[in-house]
């Protein structure tokens, strides 16, 4: 299955479809991460962000190590708590990292 076509479709749908929108990354309401890569910060400069949701979906591989490290050394360095808010019913943290938090 060609991903990569799927999110072109999707993507293209995006801006016509209520159901299918994000706002700018600058109207969040919280800090926001990727769940890709590094976990880094999504810039407020982004302005595609319902195109950025559905390749980190479709066609990219998800860091979620990466990802909370990179929540817990933001609030470590910021002395703020951080939340993390993840939708359906399975457990998206590993107990590996869940144990970092509770111990740090």
């Amino acid at each position: 299955m060609n991903y990569n076509i799927h999110y072109q479709i999707l993507c293209r749908a995006g801006p016509n479809s209520a159901r299918l929108q994000f706002p700018v990354a600058a109207r969040l309401a919280l800090p926001t991460f990727s769940n890709v890569a590094d976990g880094s910060h999504v810039s407020t400069d982004e302005t595609d962000l319902t195109g950025m949701v559905l390749r980190a979906i479709l066609t990219q591989q998800f860091n979620w190590a990466g990802t909370v490290s990179k929540l817990l050394s933001t609030s470590a360095a910021t002395h703020k708590e951080v939340s993390l808010v993840a939708f359906g019913q399975d457990r998206y943290i590993p107990p590996t990292i869940a144990r970092l938090k509770k111990c740090g």
